[in-house]
């Protein structure tokens, strides 16, 4: 019997580094994995992202890079 895992829609928003919740899991852009680079390339280059949550980031989550993004879970 084969599994399937379903990926959680999400979304990541730009957020300043001062409205970065204290609890947050801050996550430099050179500690992901190449998809989730891209990934994070591409939200910076187009200003709109929804897709299936990259693996190694969770909802919550800040990404470091040319902004803070904050990742959204949907």
């Amino acid at each position: 019997m084969s599994q399937s895992t379903t990926r959680t829609a999400c979304s990541m928003t730009v957020v300043e580094p001062a409205d970065v919740p204290v609890d947050a899991r801050v996550v430099h852009f050179d500690e992901l994995d190449d998809a989730a680079q891209d990934r994070v390339v591409a939200r910076a280059a187009s200003g709109t992202d929804v897709g299936p949550l990259p693996d190694g980031l969770e909802a919550g989550d800040v990404v470091v890079f040319t902004d803070y993004f904050r990742v959204v879970a949907h």
